[in-house]
């Protein structure tokens, strides 16, 4: 099993789109540990809806393999 902490950078390797999402959370979120994953998993659902509305099959495969993990 993938720890909360490494669920997100594992995402973001999957699909670096998400990247620049990923540390502006980082930096909202730096003063009030613990970092509220439910809430960037949201943003990350819109992205997944981005890459299946353009045709991003490739980084749709590459994010599953990371859930199925």
């Amino acid at each position: 099993m993938i720890e909360a902490s490494r669920m997100i950078p594992l995402l973001v390797e999957a699909s670096p789109s998400f990247a620049g999402t990923w540390e502006e959370f980082q930096a909202e979120y730096a003063d009030d540990p613990p970092i509220p994953y439910y809430i960037v998993l949201g943003s990350f659902a819109r992205h997944l809806c981005n890459l299946l509305a353009t045709g991003d099959h490739a980084a749709l495969r590459r994010v599953f393999s990371v859930v199925e993990r």
